[in-house]
């Protein structure tokens, strides 16, 4: 796919993402599939005109408009709870990272820099 296309692609789901009303982690799951789907169609018809998906998809005001209407939002629920606990966990460990690493460099000042000299005689 062109840059050109990838682009405008991207700049469509962005649009899409910014009219969807519903929370950050359930437009996330939405556009993730929307994404996959949009994918399919442009492989399976050979072409990456941005008018082209329009057309067959809509505008993205109309995708926001029927998002309630259209999708299994049980389904968007689950994905948008995974996604959560992902993120949740990701934070969680990067706040364990920063603790064990300003422990470990308090640790270090506390014995001498870290370094042990010893001195022999000969």
């Amino acid at each position: 796919m062109r840059n050109k296309a990838k682009n405008e692609l991207k700049m469509y789901f962005n649009d899409i993402k910014k009219r969807l009303t519903c929370s950050y982690p359930l437009r996330i799951a939405f556009i993730r599939d929307f994404s996959s789907t949009v994918n399919m169609f442009i492989e399976e018809n050979n072409t990456e005109a941005i008018e082209d998906i329009i057309n067959h998809f809509g505008t993205p005001e109309e995708i926001a408009e029927n998002f309630y209407s259209v999708n299994d939002i049980s389904k968007l629920k689950k994905k948008a709870k995974i996604y959560s606990l992902v993120i949740s966990a990701l934070l969680v460990l990067s706040v364990l990272l920063v603790v064990f690493i300003v422990y470990a460099i308090i640790f270090i000042f506390q014995n001498g820099g870290g370094i042990i000299i010893k001195n022999y005689e000969r």
